[in-house]
């Protein structure tokens, strides 16, 4: 259900409202003229893979440096799968263009990932009710269907998509789901530090770069490993991400029943 008490499905209520049009409309010039666009202009796996392994280090991009992995299992709980995984990375790259304003503490930028976080876990869910009402366990079959976007894309927004994430499929539209609260939540959580104006700006052109991210990472990167592992556990990936490490099972630091795990779910060092 949608939580803003309507009581419609998520997906048919505050997914597809128009209100945001104009914070992408702003922070799309804004973008350009502060040059945030991290990802844009990429031209190949080389390229980025490069950019990343560089601005990980450097600046924790897509280590867990706004948002720890250990905060974010506090928040979540266990079990934590692929796609915990990648929403983390996200909630790390919101961060990192929150940061390059100028404008917040650390320690602000993580409670407000935290408030994003929480509408990320309602839109998870509906991304998984929808694979589960399918009745197919074959994940990937699902994210290679071919789809008609006009209910989600009637308010612009996939205008707004780089050309690898207009494919009409179920892949891009998920996609889609997991990004909407970094314009639908995101600018509430900032409007708490600042103007509703300066909120929108940010939170804007951290929408597109996430949309910049998704295309050069997920879809040319990694092929979308975490949406079609989308329900494995993914506690090995989650504790490989930054330099400290989660509790290991496999040293009897933390129990497999703790974390919901078994011993085939645990990846080689």
């Amino acid at each position: 259900m949608c939580p803003c008490g309507s009581g419609k499905k998520y997906k048919k209520c505050c997914l597809l409202k128009e209100n945001n049009n104009e914070i992408i409309e702003e922070a799309e010039e804004f973008s350009m003229t502060r040059g945030y666009g991290l990802f844009e202009g990429i031209k190949s796996e080389e390229e980025f893979l490069n950019l990343f392994q560089t601005k990980a280090k450097e600046e924790g991009i897509i280590y867990d440096k706004y948002l720890s992995k250990f905060k974010y299992v506090e928040e979540t709980g266990y079990p934590v799968t692929y796609l915990d995984y990648l929403i983390l990375e996200m909630l790390n790259v919101c961060g990192y263009v929150i940061n390059e304003f100028n404008v917040l503490k650390k320690t602000e930028i993580e409670k407000i990932l935290i408030k994003v976080l929480k509408e990320m876990k309602v839109v998870e869910k509906c991304i998984k009710d929808v694979i589960k009402e399918s009745g197919r366990e074959d994940i990937e079959s699902i994210l290679k269907e071919k789809m008609s976007l006009s209910d989600f894309g009637k308010n612009g927004l996939f205008d707004m998509f780089p050309k690898k994430l207009k494919k009409e499929t179920m892949l891009n539209y998920f996609y889609g789901m997991i990004s909407r609260p970094m314009i639908s939540e995101l600018p509430k959580a900032l409007s708490e530090y600042m103007n509703k104006e300066k909120a929108a700006k940010i939170a804007g052109t951290v929408y597109l770069d996430i949309l910049d991210y998704i295309s050069n990472n997920c879809q040319t990167g990694c092929k979308n490993k975490c949406m079609k592992k989308m329900n494995e556990n993914g506690y090995c990936v989650l504790c490989k991400m930054g330099e400290l490490r989660l509790k290991c099972p496999k040293k009897d630091e933390i129990s497999y029943e703790e974390i919901k795990a078994s011993e085939s779910d645990m990846q080689e060092d």
